[in-house]
C-alpha cells in the first residue's frame, strides 16, 4: 500500500475531525491526503511540498488505487480551486461535475458497475 496513516505536520492540509489523513510512501517528498467518506464516495484533499509538486501525477494514481482498493470507495471527489490543479485532474482522468461558488467539484468513478 503506498499511503498510510499521518499524524505529523500537515504542511497546509484542509483536514477536520471527520477526515483521516494520509501520507504517500515516498521518502524524497511529503505528499498528502485527508479523506473522509460521503456515501460511498471519497472526498479528498491534497497538499505537497515543493519536492512533490512534480510528482502530485503519480501520486494521485497511487491513491487512486488505495481509494478504490483498500477503502472500497466507488468514486473520488475533489474540490478545486485553482487552474492548475485542474489541469492535473484532467490528466489523470477526473471530470469536470458542477462549480459552486469558486470552487469546481471533480470526480473519478472505480469504473466497475455498481
Amino acid at each position: 500500500m503506498r499511503f498510510y496513516e499521518y499524524a505529523g505536520d500537515l504542511i497546509g492540509l484542509p483536514t477536520s475531525k471527520t477526515h483521516r489523513n494520509y501520507r504517500w510512501a515516498e521518502n524524497e517528498c511529503k505528499i498528502l491526503a485527508s479523506v473522509t467518506f460521503l456515501g460511498n464516495a471519497v472526498s479528498a484533499h491534497f497538499a505537497s511540498d515543493k519536492n512533490g509538486l512534480r510528482k502530485l501525477k503519480d501520486a494521485i494514481s497511487d491513491f487512486e488505487d488505495f481509494c478504490f482498493n483498500f477503502l472500497k470507495a466507488e468514486m473520488i471527489l475533489a474540490k478545486i480551486e485553482k487552474k492548475s490543479v485542474e489541469r492535473l485532474m484532467k490528466r489523470c482522468g477526473f471530470v469536470f461535475i458542477l462549480k459552486y461558488k469558486n470552487i469546481k467539484i471533480w470526480g473519478k468513478g472505480n469504473g466497475k458497475p455498481s
